[in-house]
């Protein structure tokens, strides 16, 4: 039993990393410190407990750490499927506050920065936003480990992002896509449809991550950092056998690069060879890949399927994300207001016949 108590504050960030971190309160705020070997951080643990419980705990003196150190150290911790993206903003502040003590960095310099980005044009005001939204993230971190007193992107005013349409295909549109894209590549698309998998996630997906058993695929690292698990409808699992036997040898991939099949297939390659042209061809205004995961939910949403549930088969951790969708399903709004009058909308009208589902809908999606 006294092994598993000085096990407590002893944690590994990422699991299986090999880094390994202690935390422990001290006046009643939690402290978290990075050691490095597990036993040297159960050693270090120990004896923190053990001045502490003693009465001669003294606090050790905050480290002095650089952005560029502290970015390096931040992002051996990061596996989301966003690693690429992030590894981008972590080298444009390496590059601009690099040798910046991270404890001296003052909001006026960061909105100096802030104003040059702008002025210069090379980004826009959301890709600036990314780019300081990260770095706040960055600095929170170094804020809970005790590395700085306040974070300075706090006082940073963030640029105001215009709300897009959400753009999703008909099923006219997806016809004409259909219709121009190489018969091929297809199943990629179709797929893409069926599951709602973000880019990333589709293109990295591993055939050990699906379970036709229980029609369930699994993304180990979704891109809130957390695992999820998405359920196949048939044509996604048809689709899955096509892809399947087409492989001569069976790749870990379900989308192999047709280089090297021990590799996953480049999502952005395929994206700008392929869907890029397609979508050009077929005449379609503002569809990107990210179109198609609209359409996932949009056509849910369409369907009669509650936000809710929409919600956890799209993954959002956030549900503003998933209300973008709410206005596809009016009719249910009606109904909620024509209770307050007594009286039901769908009694005012004769009854109607339930209209067929869309294609998509037809095998429904296994629970």
């Amino acid at each position: 039993m006294a092994h598993a108590k000085q096990d407590r504050g002893v944690f590994e960030k990422p699991v299986g990393s090999g880094i390994w971190w202690v935390r422990y309160t001290w006046q009643g705020k939690e402290v978290r410190r990075k050691i490095g070997r597990k036993t040297h951080a159960k050693d270090y643990y120990a004896r923190v407990r053990a001045q502490i419980l003693e009465g001669r705990y003294e606090p050790e003196k905050p480290r002095v750490v650089t952005l560029g150190a502290w970015l390096a150290e931040y992002m051996q911790t990061v596996t989301a499927v966003s690693l690429s993206q992030q590894k981008g903003y972590a080298k444009f502040w390496t590059e601009t506050l690099g040798s910046r003590h991270i404890a001296g960095i003052r909001t006026g310099e960061l909105e100096r920065i802030q104003a040059s980005l702008r002025e210069s044009g090379k980004l826009a005001p959301s890709t600036i936003n990314r780019h300081f939204a990260f770095l706040k993230h960055v600095l929170n971190v170094a804020l809970r480990d005790g590395l700085m007193k306040e974070n300075p992107v706090k006082g940073v005013q963030f640029f105001k992002e215009p709300k897009g349409r959400t753009v999703f295909l008909s099923e006219a549109d997806e016809a004409k896509l259909k219709e121009v894209f190489p018969p091929e590549f297809w199943p990629f698309v179709e797929f893409a449809i069926h599951t709602g998998l973000r880019q990333s996630e589709q293109f990295h997906l591993r055939w050990e991550d699906i379970d036709t058993a229980s029609r369930v695929l699994t993304v180990p690292v979704s891109k809130s950092g957390e695992t999820r698990h998405v359920p196949l409808n048939e044509r996604a699992l048809g689709i899955l056998r096509e892809l399947k036997e087409r492989q001569v040898i069976l790749s870990p991939w379900v989308f192999p690069s047709p280089v090297d099949h021990t590799k996953p297939r480049d999502g952005n390659a395929f994206y700008k060879k392929v869907f890029v042209p397609a979508v050009e061809k077929a005449g379609l205004s503002g569809v990107v890949w990210h179109t198609l995961r609209h359409t996932f939910c949009s056509r849910l949403v369409q369907a009669g399927i509650p936000l809710t549930t929409v919600q956890k088969l799209a993954g959002h951790k956030d549900y503003s994300t998933t209300l973008i969708y709410a206005h596809l399903s009016p009719g249910h709004l009606h109904e909620a207001v024509g209770i307050l009058s007594g009286k039901n909308p769908k009694s005012e009208s004769e009854p109607a016949p339930n209209p067929a589902p869309a294609p998509f809908f037809k095998t429904g999606i296994s629970s």
